[in-house]
């Protein structure tokens, strides 16, 4: 391991030395290219403080990055402050309109917090497209009045890392203080976290203006580097934009953002030089996100697929069942390819599947639950004679019996509790009798006892039926009590895979997944 951080620290001071170093290369394309991709790192930097830090996501982000802009070069400008007025003067605007916006946004949560931001998002937009006379519509604030010493390339792009760097430093300060942790911990159980004494509101205020002062800063340097405004960096777009950045670079990861920041500016740079088709190209490097990615079954096999939140686990289990269509590759079974088959196609060749979350016929009783399930598995689909009634009785209550659901049949579904509508659903995968089983967190959200009951319940169900399993779970216990074979997923790749004890010693799988080194990997 300590091989490992002295290679993590070489790496990061040859990263410094670059940087530090870029200006002697005397090319200003360099220089201008390396500002600019600083500036995004720091609103990108900005962004996975609310949601990979905070679990808030917005879709309004960039109007914080507009008003520092904005600010910036109307202080320059128009009130011909100067700079050292000018750019604490657009960071504490910034700040206090995300204040101001963050108390009515952190009222809400997930979805609904998600759109109030794109709303004032869009409202900052309007202000900026509207109030001609102070930000020049929609033909821009043009003509920044920049200081004279960072007309100088070389100078401004110190100043740029300067200032970067010192941002840098702080938000990494922020993420691994006490109050770091404890937005985690906001993160992951808001209601634990709110019955432990924390005001999970207030903390989620603070990191939202937080977050927002930071892309503001962000904003008013690139009102610099640009020396001009225009009315699309509050467009929901850009917001898109620093989205798209974090989640190449792995959210959650302090220097994913980074450098996904890098990624995303030099890919955009290279490729529109050969093709207008920008956005499309980029749409397919979305879809490429779980890439290099190569696991073999056998027969009776129980193999885990482990890895952080955003891993690609779940978008793995998509590709094999055929939800998405991987972009390259081929997913095989019993020598039959899966790609481009249909997921009705994929279940009736022997694979069946549950989900992350609750999939089931809320409404139904848990008996019509099952029988549904073979009703299509047997090819009645479409038998607009034959009555539903006691169709199936003997097999659907084989099924719920395997499960331990014979007492339930009569109740609705919905209306279980939540690790009774987990095994009801194992039931679901268990009707078409498959050869291939694949579970998706089969125990997430369930008690203690509920999740030592569905190990035992999952490990009797495989020995009994020879079933090959393909799980997905965080649960480190459930893993090593069920799997034979584990494979170790991280930013789309396969990074481990082997006997649960090798998997279990591997250094880097220490590192990246049980966290207990450099960065936080979570």
């Amino acid at each position: 391991m300590a091989g490992r951080m002295s290679s993590a620290k070489w790496f990061g001071l040859c990263v410094a030395l670059l940087l530090v170093l870029l200006p002697l290369t005397g090319e200003r394309y360099f220089m201008f290219l390396g500002a600019q991709i600083l500036i995004w790192c720091l609103f990108a930097l900005s962004f996975n403080l609310m949601l990979g830090y905070g679990g808030m996501i917005s879709f309004g982000h960039a109007a914080y990055f507009a008003i520092g802009a904005y600010a910036c070069a109307i202080f320059l400008t128009t009130l011909d402050l100067p700079l050292v007025v000018a750019l604490p003067g657009a960071v504490a605007l910034t700040v206090l309109l995300a204040a101001v916006i963050g108390y009515f946004c952190v009222r809400l949560s997930d979805i609904y917090f998600a759109m109030l931001t794109l709303a004032f998002a869009q409202l900052v937009w309007a202000v900026a497209f509207k109030w001609s006379a102070v930000t020049g519509g929609d033909t821009g604030f043009i003509g920044v009045k920049v200081p004279e010493f960072l007309h100088d390339a070389t100078v401004f792009y110190y100043f740029v890392l300067v200032v970067v760097c010192l941002c840098g430093a702080l938000i990494w300060t922020i993420v691994h203080s006490a109050f770091g942790k404890i937005l985690v911990a906001t993160r992951e159980n808001r209601v634990r976290a709110e019955f432990v004494g924390v005001n999970v509101r207030r903390v989620q205020h603070v990191t939202f203006v937080l977050a927002g002062g930071f892309a503001g800063l962000a904003g008013a340097l690139f009102t610099l580097f640009n020396r001009s405004v225009f009315v699309e960096l509050a467009w929901w777009s850009a917001s898109a934009e620093v989205l798209i950045m974090t989640v190449l670079g792995g959210v959650g990861s302090f220097f994913g953002p980074v450098i996904g920041a890098a990624a995303l500016i030099l890919l955009n740079r290279g490729i529109t030089e050969f093709t207008e088709y920008w956005p499309a190209v980029l749409a397919l490097i979305l879809l490429g996100v779980v890439s290099g990615v190569s696991l073999s079954l056998a027969e009776g096999q129980k193999h885990a697929v482990i890895g952080p939140n955003g891993a690609g686990k779940t978008t793995f289990f998509n590709c094999i069942t055929g939800h998405l269509r991987p972009t390259s590759g081929t997913v095989s079974f019993q020598g039959k390819a899966l790609v481009g088959l249909a997921p009705y196609s994929i279940v009736r060749l022997g694979l069946a599947r549950s989900f992350q979350r609750i999939n089931i016929y809320p409404r139904l009783t848990v008996f019509e639950n099952v029988q549904a399930a073979l009703i299509s598995d047997r090819g009645l689909t479409f038998n607009l004679f034959r009555s539903s009634a006691g169709l199936f009785r003997d097999e659907v209550r084989a099924v719920l019996a395997t499960v331990g659901l014979s007492e339930e049949e009569d109740q609705q579904a919905g209306l279980m509790s939540y690790g009774r509508q987990k095994q009801m659903e194992l039931a679901i995968a268990l009707a078409s009798e498959p050869e291939l089983l694949l579970l998706d967190e089969p125990t997430a959200g369930m008690s203690p006892q509920e999740t030592l009951d569905t190990i035992a319940l999952i490990g009797a169900i495989a020995k009994r039926r020879n079933l090959t399993l393909l799980f997905t779970e965080h649960d480190m216990e459930v893993v090593f009590a069920i799997a034979d074979r584990i494979s170790v997923l991280h930013h789309g790749e396969i990074i481990a895979s082997g006997p649960p004890e090798a998997v279990r010693a591997d250094p880097e799988v220490r590192r990246v997944y049980l966290g207990e080194a450099g960065d936080g990997a979570t």
